[in-house]
């Protein structure tokens, strides 16, 4: 049986009403009552009004922030979050925040949901997948064209650098195929060739393009170069990958007139050549070089290429010399042991014809030796790396032109991977040509960060991974009820690293 009970609080004066019920207490054997309030009296009308419902207790935020103040900075130090808002009024934060990530936990998109939850960013919208979807739909050709056109105008380079590069895709061989215009893409999605154009003087990259049916050689390059719409008002030249390099197309750049930058293969006769005047005495004090804080010998000599002048750089690194050999002497022993068993591997073939005999016994025994000769001419250019230019007298601004491919190629490896492959529909064209560009805009600001950090003889013992780790360690925490934000204890490390960059700590990042 239930009833209301009505009671007063002295001490308010106001009246609670009770909902009081009667029910059987087996262990006490006797109706006992139970009171639950369900409001409060209204004076004047008399109704029962219901109490105020308690709020819950709002929970501190913690976001990660120190990375983002260093990124963002950045970006308008050197004008990247003008020209994509210029570009992209829309989309320009979701762009960089893209960016960010990539930089900070590499290719694959698959927990970026999760990160933009962690860390304060340009964007407040959640990257998840199918707002990541829509973004890399909705940056068309013509959206790109507009970023290109105000990213170099705003960089104002007189000169420019074209190279070409090979990106890397995880994705499974049997699905390798893009829909429609064959021209954006090449046939086998497992490699996709790509030009990019770098400022010779800031080396930030300010354009790239797809490689049209992924051809790659030095003439094609000449063409791109051509063909390019500011190659009228921009000196254009060639850094040239060390797989397209041979005397014939060397030759056609010279008679084109191309400058160009060439790393190649000691084995290749100009370059083997080249060693061979400088092996003995390369390893000399003298010509000990800090570049980029390796630690080198250099030789440069001034030949000539059938008829052509041609600067010839010499690099030689020690430990690079000890590693070479040393995987070179674990893949000799593995070919000598597919020789002996007769369990031959198609890609060793080179191998086995320049670094072994082999023969046949009367009693059907294989007999292997090993060609010491060959092995010895290997171990002579071990360590050694030649750059050819038909411009650049600088051993170290060649070696620098050659290191900013390096990154170039090493950041576009794997942006179509497994993961994102179906959850961004990577296999559209639209989806790949929109992932493409933001990882286009990841290298900019990696190449940024990069030139800062070897600027500086306080962070030489930093890579950029190092930096943005140390970096993200800083956190902001909101407090509910508290005006204004607290962070994590700042670290000497962390200090100095801001101290170097310029970064403002208290720099706003919009949450």
């Amino acid at each position: 049986m239930s009833s209301i009970v009505y009671l007063k609080n002295k001490r308010t004066g106001k009246t609670y009403a009770y909902l009081n019920e009667s029910v059987w207490d087996k262990d006490q054997k006797r109706c006992v009552c139970k009171r639950k309030c369900i409001g409060h009296l209204d004076p004047e009308t008399g109704d029962i009004l219901p109490n105020r419902q308690r709020r819950e207790k709002e929970s501190a935020i913690v976001r990660s922030v120190g990375f983002s103040m260093l990124f963002e900075q950045t970006c308008e130090k050197i004008g990247l979050s003008e020209s994509l808002r210029a570009a992209s009024p829309k989309n320009w934060r979701r762009i960089l925040t893209c960016a960010q990530y990539i930089l900070s936990e590499g290719n694959c998109f698959t927990g970026c949901e999760h990160w933009s939850e962690e860390n304060l960013c340009l964007s407040n919208d959640a990257l998840s997948v199918k707002n990541l979807r829509t973004l890399l739909n909705e940056m068309d050709d013509e959206m790109q064209q507009r970023f290109f056109e105000d990213w170099i105008e705003r960089q104002n380079e007189r000169e420019m650098e074209l190279m070409n590069t090979v990106s890397i895709s995880s994705v499974n061989e049997g699905n390798n195929r893009l829909r429609t215009r064959a021209a954006l893409v090449m046939e086998d999605l497992s490699k996709l060739g790509l030009y990019v154009i770098v400022g010779a003087k800031k080396r930030l990259p300010l354009y790239f393009q797809v490689s049209p049916g992924g051809t790659m050689g030095a003439p094609a390059l000449s063409k791109v170069a051509d063909n390019f719409e500011w190659s009228s008002r921009k000196a254009m030249h060639l850094v040239v990958d060390r797989a397209f390099v041979s005397e014939e197309s060397l030759e056609y750049l010279y008679k084109k007139r191309n400058r160009f930058l060439a790393r190649t293969y000691p084995e290749f006769s100009f370059s083997n050549e080249s060693i061979s005047r400088v092996k003995d005495k390369i390893m000399s004090l003298d010509n000990s070089q800090n570049i980029l804080g390796k630690q080198l010998f250099v030789m440069s000599l001034l030949g000539y290429m059938n008829g052509h002048k041609c600067y010839t750089h010499i690099f030689f690194d020690s430990q690079e010399a000890e590693s070479q050999f040393i995987t070179f002497l674990g893949l000799v022993d593995d070919c000598y042991n597919e020789l002996k068993s007769g369990k031959l591997v198609e890609e060793h073939d080179y191998f086995y014809d320049k670094y072994f005999y082999t023969r046949n016994t009367p009693e059907g025994e294989r007999i292997v030796e090993l060609n010491s000769d060959a092995m010895m001419k290997y171990n002579d250019v071990a360590g050694f790396s030649v750059v050819l230019s038909s411009h650049i007298r600088s051993p170290e601004d060649a070696l620098c032109s050659y290191m900013e491919k390096d990154r170039v190629e090493s950041m576009f490896d794997n942006v179509r991977n497994e993961e994102d492959n179906s959850s961004l529909r990577l296999y559209m064209e639209s989806a790949m040509s929109g992932r493409l560009f933001l990882q286009f805009i990841a290298l900019i600001v990696s190449c940024e960060l990069c030139r800062m950090i070897n600027k500086r003889p306080m962070l030489s013992g930093y890579t950029m991974r190092d930096i943005v780790e140390e970096m993200s360690k800083i956190k902001r925490i909101f407090i509910p009820g508290q005006k204004n934000p607290i962070h994590t204890k700042v670290t000497k490390k962390q200090m100095e690293i801001m101290s170097e960059f310029s970064v403002d700590f208290l720099f706003k990042v919009e949450s």
